[in-house]
């Protein structure tokens, strides 16, 4: 099994691709493999391109084998968020969705 997995790792794979039965995935997880927890890819994308979703579709189908989740996000709109205070941040997200239907909170 282990070498089942070194052979996948020098494929550049994750090890989360392999499916295993029971009891190898029981002895596998002794080990702390990176590659065979979950992953959460999140993109950075400029504010005004955060209705795009090219990118994010893109790499959804890239890496769709992985199981992984792909978000997409605008660190500048998350920074001026955090900024404000609780009551301002409701009506900057409602000013966001309403002039974008696409974002979602």
């Amino acid at each position: 099994m282990l070498e089942a997995m070194k052979a996948l790792l020098d494929k550049n794979q994750p090890l989360i691709k392999e499916k295993l039965n029971e009891d190898d995935a029981k002895i596998l997880s002794t080990y702390h493999f990176l590659t065979k927890r979950p992953m959460i890819i999140v993109l950075n994308v400029n504010d005004n391109k955060i209705a795009e979703d090219s990118l994010l579709t893109q790499v959804k189908e890239r890496y769709r084998d992985y199981g992984c989740k792909v978000m997409q996000i605008s660190a500048k709109i998350e920074a001026e968020l955090t900024a404000l205070d609780p009551a301002e941040q409701e009506s900057f997200l409602k000013i966001l969705i309403s002039r974008n239907r696409r974002f979602t909170c």
